[in-house]
């Protein structure tokens, strides 16, 4: 059963709004909270990419004191992203989310950002203003562990019950303990700081205790899209009305599909969608390549045991073909010395330097298991290959891109091998009109129009 016949499945045939836990005259529905963590373990084996341990916690130990100073001063407005986010672009790395708010006039950002995997140096930034986040984490660590005692959760039955239908196990209470402690953390914050005027985060799903707090003090919360927003994603997906304290009051989206899905397909309680484009998108639409036929192919790894099976494939397609395209690896979090351990790559096999937009603008198509790359691909004028392992690719995308005439989907080596024999490449121009709905231009004047109208 796929994630959309699952979710509708478990959100009609559960009482997922009762199962909440009590805090003090507070009741706090709790499903949203695993909901995430549920999904995610049953597609990758684990509930999140990071484990919680002592060296993690060291790391962000060592962070606390990142643009420390920067916290106590007034602005306009709070951003929560994650280091992920920063590609390098002319020198300086940029937040491919934010740092476009730095051209705005009047308006003062301090972006709050997660360093779990990667952290630059301040001068080597394009932020105005930046602190870490683990400011906030390690705090919550100490109350989570020291004063927030024992968690009950009501109708704890239907979480076992979900489990079991899912074949997935999770710790709901140490989920609840983490979302409980961002609250209460933020809380005693939002009482000492000079509070912004609005809140801007990325992965709203992961930061379900910021949320209730700002939302109790009355600051508006927008989210702003990071990746895939569409039917096959359980992080925007509700078949159920649940109580709004939980959700972002607004959601900022790159086009007209995923602002038509939250407006019309999903019940997830956001009041306001805003259609924005990208910055990143506008920037590098100037510099893609167009070529003929395809040589130079993108390829955009994702982590785990499904980048794993794309390699293999394209190394068979690659044997069947005779070496003669040029296949350039994008990795996420995994390192090339990991993929080397795994893989013997030939000449042709190259592992790209640049930043992932860098490396779709010079190639001539780009392949994916289901990484949002897919869709930027599109925007940028090159057509995307989307390799169905399971069925997974189309469960995500296709509802979104309908009969895009330059998405394709393949599962074996011999499609990939014929595709990449008789593949005409189209105009840039083509590709990009026909994808329109996936990312509105001019991000610039979206923005400010946003923005002033929570000034």
């Amino acid at each position: 059963m796929n994630v959309v016949n699952q979710i509708h499945e478990l959100e009609t045939s559960f009482d997922v709004a009762s199962i909440q836990v009590k805090r003090g005259s507070k009741s706090f529905q709790i499903y949203p909270w695993i909901k995430a963590k549920l999904f995610y373990k049953q597609v990758v084996g684990k509930e999140s990419l990071a484990q919680k341990n002592n060296k993690m916690l060291l790391k962000q130990l060592v962070s606390f004191f990142y643009g420390f100073s920067n916290l106590f001063k007034k602005y306009d407005a709070w951003a929560f992203s994650n280091a992920d986010e920063r590609i390098s672009i002319e020198g300086k790395y940029y937040d491919k989310i934010y740092d476009g708010f730095n051209e705005l006039k009047n308006f003062k950002c301090l972006l709050i950002e997660l360093q779990l995997f990667k952290k630059y140096k301040r001068k080597d930034i394009h932020s105005k203003y930046i602190a870490s986040k683990a400011f906030f984490m390690i705090q919550e660590e100490i109350y989570s562990r020291v004063f927030l005692g024992r968690v009950h959760i009501e109708n704890k039955e239907l979480i076992n019950q979900i489990s079991t239908q899912m074949n997935v196990d999770i710790n709901a209470e140490k989920l609840v303990r983490k979302v409980l402690s961002q609250y209460r953390v933020m809380k005693f914050w939002l009482k000492m700081l000079p509070n912004p005027k609005v809140v801007f985060l990325t992965v709203g799903y992961a930061n379900y205790g910021y949320i209730l707090a700002f939302k109790e003090r009355n600051i508006p919360v927008i989210e702003m899209q990071h990746g895939v927003v569409s039917e096959g994603h359980q992080g925007y997906n509700y078949q159920t009305k649940l109580d709004a304290c939980n959700f972002p009051d607004a959601l900022a989206v790159w086009g007209e599909n995923e602002k038509d899905f939250i407006t019309n397909k999903s019940l997830i309680p956001i009041d306001h969608v805003f259609i924005l484009g990208r910055s990143v998108i506008d920037y590098y639409l100037k510099t893609a390549v167009q070529n003929n036929s395809i040589n130079k192919i993108c390829v955009s790894l994702q982590d785990g045991e499904i980048s794993d099976r794309l390699i293999k494939l394209l190394l068979e397609s690659n044997d069947l073909t005779g070496a003669k395209n040029q296949f350039y690896l994008q990795t996420r979090r995994t390192t090339e010395l990991a993929y080397r351990s795994k893989f013997l790559f030939p000449e042709n096999f190259i592992f790209f330097k640049g930043n992932i937009y860098e490396n779709i603008a010079q190639s001539d198509v780009h392949i994916t298991v289901y990484s949002t790359s897919g869709l930027e691909s599109l925007s940028l004028g090159k057509p995307a290959i989307f390799v169905d392992f399971d069925g997974k690719a189309k469960e995500v995308f296709s509802n979104q891109l309908g009969d895009n005439p330059y998405c394709m989907y393949i599962s074996k080596k011999e499609e990939l091998v014929n595709l990449l024999d008789n593949y005409s490449v189209p105009r840039l121009e083509e590709v990009r009109k026909e994808s329109a709905k996936i990312c509105a231009i001019n991000y610039k004047e979206k923005l400010e129009s946003l923005v002033n109208s929570y000034r």
